[in-house]
C-alpha cells in the first residue's frame, strides 16, 4: 500500500496484512507497518464504530459521507483527534472496506494520501473516493 503527502513529493509505504482491518463491536483497528527508507514501524489506529456523545473520547467521529461509484455504495468516516495539543489536531477519513483513505493535519494543511494498493480497481475507487473528499470543503476542511 502506497501512501503519498499532499504535496506529491514525498511517498510512504505501508505494509498491510492481508487482514489490516480488525472489526470489534465497538472500534476498527487498522495495524500497519511502516517502511521508511531507514526505518521500519508498526502503527495501529483505534476508530470508533459510532457516534460517542462522550465529549473528550478521542478519536471522535464529526462526520461521514457516502459515495456511490459504478454501482457500489462507499461510505467515509471522517474522525478528529488532538484536541487541546498545539499543531496536534488531525483529522482521519476511514472507508470501513478500504482502510485509513486521508490523514491531515488540520494546523499545518499537510496530508497523507492513500495512493496504491496494488488492487487496480480498488486503486480506481480509492482515486475518486479522495478526490471527491478533497473536492468537498465543508468535509475536507471544516
Amino acid at each position: 500500500m502506497e501512501i503519498q503527502r499532499g504535496n506529491g513529493l514525498d511517498t510512504v509505504l505501508w505494509n498491510l496484512p492481508e487482514e489490516h482491518i480488525i472489526l470489534n463491536d465497538s472500534f476498527y483497528t487498522i495495524q500497519a507497518t511502516q517502511l521508511d527508507k531507514n526505518d521500519t514501524f508498526q502503527i495501529e489506529w483505534k476508530l470508533p464504530r459510532y457516534v460517542n456523545n462522550i465529549r473528550g473520547i478521542e478519536p471522535e467521529i464529526m462526520d461521514s459521507l457516502e459515495i456511490t461509484f459504478e454501482g457500489r455504495q462507499f461510505k467515509v468516516y471522517k474522525y478528529i483527534s488532538g484536541i487541546g495539543i498545539d499543531d496536534g489536531v488531525c483529522f482521519t477519513y476511514l472507508e470501513p472496506s478500504i482502510g485509513i483513505l486521508i490523514e491531515k493535519s488540520v494546523s499545518w494543511g499537510t496530508y497523507l494520501r492513500l495512493v496504491k494498493t496494488g488492487d487496480d480497481q480498488i486503486d480506481k475507487s480509492v482515486f475518486l473516493i479522495n478526490e471527491r473528499i478533497i473536492g468537498n470543503n465543508n468535509f475536507f476542511n471544516k
